[in-house]
């Protein structure tokens, strides 16, 4: 395999945990070791670009980037769940922040929330917040349509947590 085809390999690799990146190479379950993060923030910083000098480096040579390919490949299914927990628990903890099981039962669009995480919430289909945990099942979750709709709520929800810490 060429050099460039593994790069862009890892370019594609990377943009699943790029969202959470900073917390999940500290998390316990990533793979990766002190050498693969200081090649993927090479890569990260040339835009995934080589140039003639530069593929004679280290962190240019196949068996370095086809190792950490295989590891963020091996590492997907428990980075996909661990971002499922955190949405989970992101839930719980609205629950918990603004009345318990009362706040699971309301209807979604009467919650004291942020709209653009309402808007958010509707794409899985719910009217109560209960229901993610009625409707669907773990491997649920995995599917692509409802993970995507999940990172885009944990984004959000990120931002807006950010923004009240500034204030």
């Amino acid at each position: 395999m060429r050099i460039k085809k593994m790069i862009n390999d890892l370019q594609d690799l990377m943009q699943v945990y790029k969202p959470f990146w900073p917390e999940w190479i500290k998390n316990h379950s990533c793979t990766l070791n002190e050498d693969d993060l200081y090649i993927i923030d090479v890569h990260s910083k040339n835009n995934f670009e080589i140039n003639l000098f530069d593929s004679f480096m280290f962190y240019n040579q196949k068996k370095h980037i086809d190792r950490i390919n295989a590891k963020l490949r091996w590492d997907n299914r428990k980075f996909k769940q661990w971002v499922i927990l955190n949405f989970l628990f992101s839930i719980i903890e609205l629950a918990r922040n603004n009345g318990g099981q009362h706040y699971l039962h309301r209807p979604i669009g009467t919650l004291e929330l942020n709209e653009a995480l309402k808007k958010i919430l509707f794409k899985l289909d719910l009217l109560y917040l209960n229901q993610i945990f009625e409707k669907y099942k773990e491997e649920d979750f995995e599917k692509e349509k409802i993970f995507n709709v999940i990172v885009e709520f944990e984004i959000a929800n990120r931002c807006k947590e950010q923004l009240i810490a500034k204030k």
